[in-house]
């Protein structure tokens, strides 16, 4: 491979990678939101019963959007594509994106280069 097409690739998964890490940012963004909008009904779960109740305010965030894109995406990339999230679903969207914004960026070599 030339290293033309080297970087080339390499660009074009870093792309992919920013734009998956911020589709997973916008489900934690839409979790965190949905704790916001269901307040009062978590205030009021037992508190035996107040990590589900999140969880399941969390998942349903999630769920309210189409994924289907993102995943596959995620899958492509090598990640978790964030199929089975409903027994943590805060905790594997926030996994998956610290997980993304710290993947070290490659290694960028000129056309004049060789590999």
């Amino acid at each position: 491979m030339t290293a033309q097409r080297h970087n080339e690739r390499e660009a074009s998964r870093a792309l992919r990678l920013d734009r998956a890490a911020r589709g997973v940012d916008e489900l934690r963004r839409a979790a965190l939101a949905a704790e916001q909008e269901f307040a009062a009904e978590l205030d009021a779960t037992a508190p035996a019963m107040r990590a589900s109740a999140y969880n399941l305010v969390h998942y349903l965030a999630v769920r309210r959007l189409d994924v289907r894109e993102l995943q596959g995406e995620l899958s492509r990339l090598g990640l978790s594509s964030l199929g089975r999230m409903e027994a943590g679903t805060m905790n594997l969207v926030s996994d998956t994106y610290s997980t993304m914004i710290f993947v070290p960026e490659p290694s960028v070599t000129s056309s004049t280069d060789t590999l």
